[in-house]
């Protein structure tokens, strides 16, 4: 199995220490994994790609906090 790639969310602070990462498993069985930049050690979060889609879609409708 290949490493995983993994990308920065473009909401990263300065430094590029507080990121939420995220990669793809892409194959037989497909995956979105997510992890702390902080904590790349740890066991990462796997999603299967609609029920990413449909949390993603969903903190999109989100209003923002003020």
């Amino acid at each position: 199995m290949r490493p995983l790639q993994w990308t920065r969310s473009s909401y990263c602070d300065s430094a590029g220490l507080d990121c939420v990462e995220v990669a793809l498993i892409l194959g037989p069985v497909p995956a979105v994994c997510l992890r702390d930049s902080k904590a790349t050690s740890i066991p990462v979060l796997a999603f299967e790609p609609t029920a990413w889609s449909e949390f993603v879609s969903r903190v999109e409708q989100l209003k923002p906090c003020r």
